[in-house]
């Protein structure tokens, strides 16, 4: 048992460890999550309306005090990593804890949602958790360590859902239902994630051996250039003696 959790323990920190890729993926997802932050703070803003129509302001206000400062924070360090000279683990990190309370918030309130025993409410919950493991499946497609944090919460939010009583009477087999769907759903996911990882990691095998390639056919002709005016200046040289 001993020697097992110590391998584990050494997975988990090999997991932490950081690579440059890392750093560049990192990145490029606090790019890519700044793009649309206007259309996630449209849907959060109507959401928190909704929230507050539809009989639950106090959602509506923890709601908001939890995704609007992870939207700052997301806009903050995506300036940080910018000027930075040079990005750091630290950076990393941050983005960690963003993206799990960002994702906490949508799964939370979703499964909240699903406690209601509303039809309309159960289903918006689920639609909502839903919308966030799309979320991780497709914006952190270039970065899998970040991927799989984000991930934790829609994850752990979508199996809650089994067990979380509600107004409605369920059995045990309609449980074992659901939980089989949710199965369904997250096995195809990770297959889209799977692909959109392929994919990236072809891409960047494909830049990498393009700017090889640049770099070799700059070397030749450098390397050309001087073996030939090297020849070239004697030959003038000569020609100027005769002359």
């Amino acid at each position: 048992i001993l020697k097992s959790v110590e391998s584990f323990a050494g997975k988990v920190r090999g997991f932490f460890r950081m690579s440059e890729s890392d750093y560049r993926s990192a990145a490029a997802l606090c790019e890519t999550l700044v793009k649309d932050l206007y259309f996630r703070l449209l849907c959060e803003v109507t959401l928190a309306v909704l929230f507050a129509l539809t009989g639950h302001p106090g959602l509506a206000v923890v709601w908001l005090a939890v995704v609007l400062p992870c939207e700052i924070s997301e806009v903050l360090l995506a300036r940080t990593m910018k000027r930075a000279e040079r990005i750091t683990t630290r950076h990393l990190y941050l983005q960690f804890l963003i993206s799990i309370g960002g994702g906490g918030a949508w799964s939370a309130s979703g499964a909240y949602l699903w406690s209601t025993g509303s039809v309309i409410h159960m289903a918006s919950g689920l639609l909502m958790i839903i919308g966030v493991t799309m979320h991780v499946t497709f914006k952190y497609a270039d970065w899998l360590k970040g991927a799989l944090v984000a991930a934790c919460a829609p994850m752990l939010a979508l199996f809650s859902l089994t067990i979380i009583p509600t107004d409605i009477s369920v059995t045990l087999p309609e449980r074992l239902l659901l939980l089989f769907g949710i199965l369904g759903l997250l096995y195809y996911m990770f297959i889209v994630a799977g692909a959109n990882f392929a994919k990236q990691e072809q891409l960047k095998e494909a830049v990498a051996a393009s700017s090889a390639a640049s770099r070799s056919k700059s070397s030749f002709l450098a390397t050309m250039s001087h073996e030939i005016r090297t020849p070239m200046n004697g030959v003038l040289g000569m020609a100027e003696l005769l002359e």
